[in-house]
């Protein structure tokens, strides 16, 4: 499984709202999903509190 689809899940499993908007598995013809886009800012932000969580303690 492509590390994007792996990525995409692990967001869905922490933000269930997502779950509906995982994309099927891609074949390597087939372009980006769309919806990547979202898992993709859904991961920066997921990040970006992460990293302020472990500054404050």
């Amino acid at each position: 499984m492509p590390e994007q689809a792996k990525t995409a899940e692990r967001i869905a499993k922490h933000i269930p709202a997502f779950e509906q908007y995982v994309p099927p598995p891609r074949k390597p013809w087939m372009s980006e999903d769309r919806r990547m886009g979202l898992f993709d800012a859904a991961a920066l932000a997921l990040t970006f509190f992460q990293t302020v969580e472990n500054q404050n303690g």
